[in-house]
């Protein structure tokens, strides 16, 4: 049995929750997945839940996922909480500005399917498998 790996979802589309939720819940991965359907619910949510992972939204009903991003780097205990960018645009630019602000990953949604969102999600944890957590002071170990 493997240690699950806490994922929040954070995007103002039911519908897109409800599909990345399928995938995981599709993955060989143990995934436990919490959802937040705005940038203020999911802050709050990563405060309180202290997640392994988050997905968030580039464009959110009213906020930027970039200043969403930018308050979870700035206000995080955890410098290594993997946040994975998710858009329906392909440009380039934005994925450059997502990483810039410390994003761990970029998907273009439309183009994300179960095995590479669990890739993404793997990838994107590997830093912080190996990284003593600061809430326990023990390392994190996701397999």
């Amino acid at each position: 049995m493997t240690t699950p790996v806490s994922v929040l979802l954070i995007d103002d589309s039911s519908e897109d929750r409800q599909l990345y939720r399928r995938f995981l819940e599709q993955s060989s991965t143990n995934y436990i997945v919490h959802e937040a359907a705005d940038g203020a619910s999911g802050l709050e949510a990563v405060a309180r839940l202290q997640p392994d992972c988050v997905l968030l939204d580039l464009r959110l009903n009213g906020e930027s996922g970039y200043e969403v991003l930018h308050t979870l780097v700035e206000q995080n205990r955890r410098p290594t909480l993997p946040v994975i960018m998710l858009t329906g645009a392909t440009w380039k630019a934005l994925e450059a500005g997502a990483r810039s602000l410390g994003a761990s990953g970029y998907l273009v949604k439309g183009t994300i399917d179960a095995p590479g969102l669990d890739r993404e999600i793997r990838s994107a944890m590997l830093p912080a498998m190996t990284t003593e957590r600061p809430d326990t002071g023990r390392r994190a170990e996701h397999q």
